[in-house]
């Protein structure tokens, strides 16, 4: 609290919206800007980049008659936040079968199915293979890795209360709901098609974090036949949060305009690094 007790310099304002608005030269406001995000994630300097992405969602004209705490609490908004959790799974595990996986399908039954050779030893785990079957496994909290996963299958919900496919990072998707649904009325249909996108594609950059962090490990982890423990597997979800500015823009008259800021360049790079270090043992014709 000392720190706070005194000023020991003026607070020089360079901004000039900030100046406009402290003199009162807005003018009158149509236009209700908000900034959702994770603040451990993010830096300062990201508020000034420019957006990557920008969508627009029409404003609702017709309202439920129906409170958001009574929306929020109804089974029918449970139901489709898990759908659209299960959907947006779905979309990211094929996108990363498709692309990494593509040449694996003999590594990754290998490994998803125990195959072991006729004579010898468990044959050496291909790293790709392993980042994507301990990546599914912990994301979608299963009971064993080696169980067979058709591609798109996911957890059954249970109808316990409030379940997500993606069940380790539940807790990250209802903090961040939880933020954006003091930002807008999800009980309109139009609000939550905004909603829906919002909240999936933080979850869609945050599974895809976390299976990159697998592949960080995979290497190493192929090689000494060890996975990380539960609490490894928490830090490295945490180390994940996407670097994310939502920019939620609503005009009372026209539309929601909603824009992404993100900070992915120095990802690439570190990414195609892992990838050009990552040998698959089954790579010969022979094998």
């Amino acid at each position: 609290m000392t720190q706070w007790a005194e000023w020991n310099f003026l607070a020089k304002i360079n901004d000039d919206v900030v100046l406009k608005w402290l003199s009162g030269e807005m003018g009158v406001v149509t236009e209700t800007n908000r900034l959702l995000f994770i603040p451990r994630s993010v830096s300062v300097d990201m508020f000034n980049f420019e957006a990557t992405i920008t969508s627009k969602f029409p404003s609702s004209e017709h309202k439920k008659m129906i409170t958001k705490r009574d929306y929020s609490l109804s089974n029918e908004f449970k139901d489709h936040v898990y759908d659209e959790n299960k959907q947006c799974f779905r979309a990211i595990d094929r996108y990363v079968r498709k692309k990494y996986l593509a040449n694996h399908h003999v590594c990754l039954h290998t490994l998803q199915e125990l195959r072991k050779q006729e004579e010898g030893e468990f044959p050496q785990i291909c790293p790709y293979a392993y980042a994507y079957v301990f990546w599914k496994h912990t994301l979608l909290r299963t009971d064993h890795f080696y169980t067979s996963i058709r591609a798109d299958e996911t957890n059954r919900r249970t109808y316990e209360g409030f379940e997500y496919a993606t069940q380790l990072i539940q807790k990250h998707i209802n903090d961040f709901k939880e933020k954006l649904f003091n930002h807008t009325n999800l009980y309109e249909f139009d609000n939550r098609r905004l909603s829906d996108w919002i909240v999936n594609r933080f979850t869609s950059e945050l599974c895809l974090n976390y299976f990159y962090q697998w592949l960080e490990i995979a290497k190493e982890g192929s090689e000494q036949n060890r996975v990380p423990d539960w609490n490894q597997v928490t830090r490295m979800i945490e180390n994940r949060i996407p670097k994310m500015i939502f920019r939620h823009k609503s005009n009372v008259y026209e539309r929601q305009v909603v824009q992404i800021v993100t900070k992915k360049e120095s990802r690439n790079i570190e990414l195609e690094k892992i990838i050009n270090d990552i040998k698959c043992p089954n790579k010969s014709k022979t094998i």
